[in-house]
């Protein structure tokens, strides 16, 4: 493998103008990688956040690594175990994204058991505390992110529905429920009848009697004097 291969799919940043900007972009894409831009001046910035996917994730493992060896675990043990685990997290995040990769309490928004784990830190002493007491506020973000988008999601496809399906379909859709929970009375099998357009389902369909009216008043005095006089 050569190194233009090793380097097909990485991003490149690119920090320029003018000419030079659109002959590096070109130059990029020669190369097969994906090209960024940043703002003149902010390099620092990409660099120091880049530490969380490099140098900073390796810190990480090997805080991971650290705890695991209090379980009397051989250090390669201990280093070979998490490797596949963080590979497989990387993987959910390429596809469905950040906040839909995290797994664990904080997602699930168990927090006794975080609880329970930040005081086990706590007790080992040390650092241990304090840096796992920041990841789930990190954890927590993550969640919140995707429960915002989750109800968007939901939102959306009621209203998707809403303007696929006209009203009156709608409520041909209820009919062919209640005509299939009464199917009994009707005679027409269940399934048939959610297949049944709304006018097969209204000929089919038992009818409905009138609403009766109710007693007039003076109906009503008439039948409260015949109960007095049944109690007397």
């Amino acid at each position: 493998m050569t190194d233009v291969d090793r380097i097909a799919g990485c991003s490149v940043t690119i920090e320029a103008d003018g000419a030079l900007k659109a002959d590096l972009i070109a130059l990029a894409a020669a190369l097969r990688c994906h090209p960024l831009s940043i703002p003149p001046g902010h390099r620092l910035l990409y660099r120091a956040a880049a530490h969380y996917a490099a140098s900073f994730a390796l810190c990480s493992v090997a805080e991971n690594v650290s705890l695991w060896r209090k379980l009397d675990f051989d250090e390669n043990d201990a280093l070979r175990a998490p490797l596949p685990m963080m590979a497989g997290t990387l993987e959910t995040a390429r596809d469905p994204g950040l906040a839909d990769a995290p797994a664990g309490p904080v997602s699930r928004g168990d927090v006794g058991v975080v609880e329970k784990q930040l005081s086990l830190m706590e007790q080992l002493g040390g650092d241990h505390a304090a840096l796992f007491g920041l990841m789930p506020r990190r954890a927590v973000a993550l969640a919140r992110a995707r429960a915002t988008a989750a109800r968007r999601h939901r939102r959306d496809r009621r209203s998707r529905r809403a303007v696929a399906q006209p009203y009156a379909e709608r409520r041909g859709d209820r009919c062919k429920r209640r005509v299939s929970r009464d199917n009994v009375t009707t005679g027409i099998d269940g399934n048939a009848a959610a297949c049944m357009p709304p006018s097969e389902l209204q000929a089919v369909s038992p009818p409905v009697s009138p609403a009766r009216p109710g007693p007039t008043r003076a109906q009503r005095r008439d039948q409260g004097a015949r109960r007095l006089a049944r109690a007397s």
